[in-house]
């Protein structure tokens, strides 16, 4: 089963972007840096412990090109975070790899992404519980 879960209000995310300026009676869509999350989980959306997780970040809404995604993973709930690869890019999708020692059983893997576009916008997004730990 693939997915990803988050407990209502555990996650934050801050933007960054530019938009024309100028006054008018309708509303402008804006293109800002958006991400999901996905991962192979079990049936009940929890990953298996002491396990290397491939998670896949998906970005999109990026103006022009991508750079600077990084990305982060706890055991601790947000307490402290460890760096971690955040590999590929085609597409704007990269694998977020959670290393074994960051899927503890009873607990939850936490992830932090970071990104920007050319364009200077910018994504810092964080879900310390995202992911529950068989």
């Amino acid at each position: 089963m693939r997915g990803a879960v988050c407990r209502p209000g555990e996650g934050t995310a801050t933007w960054k972007f530019s938009a024309d300026g100028g006054a008018s009676a309708e509303a402008t869509p804006v293109d800002q840096l958006h991400a999901t999350f996905d991962a192979l989980l079990d049936n009940l959306n929890r990953a298996r412990a002491g396990r290397l997780l491939d998670v896949t970040a998906q970005l999109t809404g990026a103006q022009g090109r991508l750079h600077g995604v990084r990305a982060w993973v706890t055991a601790d709930g947000g307490k402290t975070w460890t760096r971690t690869a955040a590999l590929g890019g085609h597409g704007g999708r990269y694998h977020v790899m959670a290393p074994p020692s960051s899927l503890v059983s009873g607990g939850f893997l936490g992830l932090r992404l970071t990104a920007q576009d050319s364009a200077g916008g910018s994504l810092d997004l964080t879900l310390p519980r995202a992911i529950p730990v068989r």
